[in-house]
Formats: C-alpha cells, structure tokens, sequence
C-alpha cells in the first residue's frame, strides 16, 4: 500500500518512514488520540499537513498516538500548562481500533506514544468508538 504522504516522505533524509523502526500492522491495535468531539477528518492530519508547514523531520508527517488512555491523558497533563492546550490539541481523547489497512507504526515508547504513517484511504474519524473528555 502507498504511504498517504509519499512525496512528502520522499524529501526526508534518512528516508522515512525508516523501515527498520516502522512496520505494518499485522493486528487490531486499540490506540488513541486527541481530538475534538465530534472528530472530523481534520483532526486526524499530521502536524506539517495541518499547520501547512512542511518539514524536515519524518515525525511531522505521522499522526501521534498512545497505547493506553491513560498514557494520553499523563501527556495531556503535561501539555495543560499551555493556556491554549484545548483548542490545539482537542478536549477529548478518541479511543479507536487500528488496522492493517491504517500504515506502519513504531513500537509506543516509555511513556505509550507512537507515530502511524498512514496509508492512502485511511480513515479515522468514523472508526470512534469512546470519546473521554479532557
């Protein structure tokens, strides 16, 4: 399958995303993410999409992602400092299945978060199953 933002990708060196750290989901994966209630598809853009602002890191054309709720929520707390975390970030976390349809994902680090490299097609903001508010 083709990466969402392939030319995007392309211009990164190293490539990106690196095929050593980033895989295909071969399960359902249980994952969540910021968003604002009721999700839309613009809630679900990579930073350098959704700021209009290309980059030079792979990262910024990733969605971010946690393992568990409460890992989202340990790094919302974090972000609260900023006056206007709500209206960057969103006031709900999604809770939603991941596939193999989706991209390629890394392992979530120490503190639960991954970056997903969508696939063309992909769609997340119909997939909703919770929305627990922040």
């Amino acid at each position: 399958m083709n990466l969402k933002y392939l030319v995007n990708h392309q211009t990164i060196k190293p490539p990106c995303p690196c095929s050593k750290k980033f895989l295909p989901l071969n399960e359902t994966m249980l994952a969540f993410r910021f968003v604002f209630k009721q999700a839309t598809t613009s809630d679900f853009l990579p930073s350098y999409v959704k700021n209009q602002n290309p980059g030079k890191s792979c990262e910024g054309y990733a969605l971010s992602f946690f393992n568990t709720r409460k890992s989202a929520e340990a790094k919302f707390a974090s972000l609260r400092a900023r006056v206007d975390a709500l209206s960057i970030y969103g006031n709900h976390i999604a809770e939603l299945d991941l596939g193999d349809g989706d991209g390629l994902v890394c392992k979530p680090n120490v503190q639960g978060h991954f970056d997903l490299h969508e696939y063309v097609g992909a769609m997340f903001h119909n997939r909703i199953k919770a929305y627990h508010p922040l």
